[in-house]
């Protein structure tokens, strides 16, 4: 169970210089572990890295993403008399985690609920960008290819929310997934994202304010 994001740094000649560590505050303990009880939480289970962000002033910016599977009755394979076991996949949450050069942390949850028994890691991920001091944060919302949207949250350099928008026709009202863990830069405003439509890979600006 992770308590805390720790963060090694190093200076230009692989010297390490420092660690911080964040840890989570209580509105992102209890909201991770929404099924645990207040005093027997320690941590949250299932929660990993999606992406690393710079601010400009060199603030350290993570998204974390909150996940887990469970197991569940076996199902008949179709066409067969054999049975495989049966899951369910859970993502629950996004956490936006700020650390500056002392070691102080702000966080903030975007609360993001979806449930599945198919493997949706690619309908539901996460991804960050950022522009000057202001964390852009956008995660896709659905249930399989053919229904989903895309979320931009912008948060300013106190982790508040200031932006809150839904993208439902990034890409010339076709629906397809953005790898959200790739955006790359084309000008100070401007990054580009790569989409799939069965076996076509398209391309698509997103516009930074």
């Amino acid at each position: 169970m992770s308590k805390a994001l720790q963060i090694n740094v190093f200076d230009m000649a692989l010297q390490e210089e420092k660690v911080l560590n964040a840890d989570y505050t209580n509105d992102v303990l209890l909201t991770c572990n929404e099924r645990g009880m207040l005093q027997k939480i320690k941590g949250i289970e299932w929660i990993y890295i999606s992406a690393i962000q710079f601010s400009a002033n060199g603030d350290v910016v993570a998204i974390l993403e909150n996940t887990r599977r469970e197991p569940t009755d076996t199902k008949p394979v179709q066409g067969m008399k054999m049975e495989m076991p049966g899951f369910t996949t859970y993502a629950n949450h996004i956490v936006a985690i700020r650390v500056d050069a002392q070691g102080k942390t702000q966080q903030a949850v975007i609360s993001r609920k979806g449930a599945s028994n198919e493997i949706f890691d690619y309908v539901l991920n996460a991804g960050c960008a950022m522009k000057g001091d202001d964390l852009y944060i956008y995660y896709h919302e659905g249930r399989d290819e053919t229904e989903y949207n895309l979320n931009e949250v912008i948060m300013d350099k106190t982790m508040r929310i200031i932006y809150n928008k839904n993208l439902p026709d990034i890409i010339e009202k076709k629906r397809t997934f953005l790898d959200l863990n790739n955006m790359y830069a084309l000008d100070h405003n401007r990054k580009i994202v790569y989409g799939r439509i069965a076996k076509k890979t398209i391309a698509a600006s997103l516009d930074f304010k």
